[in-house]
C-alpha cells in the first residue's frame, strides 16, 4: 500500500517546487517510478492552446510534440499524470531523440545527460478530470522546462488524489 500525504507542507513542496517532481514523489512514496507514455506525436499549432505557445515562444519554424503519460510504481499503479508539450527549434533535432526515451521519465533524462536547465513555474492549483473511469479532484502544477535559458518544455502534472488528497484550505496560486 501506498503512503498518502495530506500534510500541507508537502503538498506545497510538491507544487511549489522548481526541481524534479519525480525525485519529489519518489520520496514521498518511497518506492522508484517509471513512466508510462500513453501517447507521443509530432503535433500541429493549432492542437496546442495559443497560451502554451506563447509561453514557449514558438517560432513558425518550430517542430512542436505533444506527450500524455503517467508516473507509475513497479506495480503499475499510477501517481501523476503529465501533459507535455516539447518545443524543438530548427536545427535542434537531436533534442526529441535525446529526451524524449519512452521509458524514462524527463527529469531523469536530463539529469542523466548533464543538461543546463530550470523550471519556472507558471502556477498551481485543483482540477477535476478523469481518473479509473470517474471524475476526481486533483492537484495540478504547470511550469516551463527551459533548456540554456530557452523555454523548450510546457508541463502540466497533475497528481492522484488517492496519494496527495485534496484540502480545501490549500491556498492555490495562478
Amino acid at each position: 500500500m501506498l503512503r498518502t500525504s495530506t500534510d500541507g507542507a508537502v503538498v506545497r513542496m510538491l507544487l511549489r517546487s522548481d526541481g524534479s517532481t519525480t525525485l519529489l514523489l519518489e520520496s514521498l512514496l518511497d518506492r522508484k517510478l517509471t513512466v508510462e507514455v500513453t501517447g507521443q506525436y509530432l503535433a500541429s499549432r493549432e492542437e496546442i492552446h495559443p497560451d502554451i505557445l506563447a509561453h514557449l515562444q514558438t517560432e513558425s519554424t518550430d517542430r512542436l510534440y505533444i506527450r500524455r503519460s503517467a508516473l507509475q510504481t513497479d506495480e503499475r499503479i499510477k501517481v501523476s499524470f503529465n501533459y507535455l508539450v516539447m518545443r524543438v527549434p530548427l536545427g535542434q533535432e537531436n533534442l526529441y531523440e535525446t529526451l524524449c526515451t519512452r521509458d524514462i521519465p524527463l527529469g531523469k533524462q536530463i539529469a542523466n545527460n548533464r543538461i543546463e536547465h530550470h523550471r519556472h513555474l507558471i502556477g498551481d492549483g485543483r482540477i477535476e478530470q478523469e481518473i479509473d473511469g470517474r471524475k476526481r479532484v486533483c492537484y495540478f502544477k504547470h511550469y516551463l522546462l527551459e533548456l540554456s535559458r530557452e523555454p523548450i518544455f510546457y508541463i502540466h502534472e497533475s497528481f492522484h488524489p488517492d496519494y496527495l488528497p485534496v484540502e480545501d484550505t490549500f491556498a492555490i496560486r495562478g
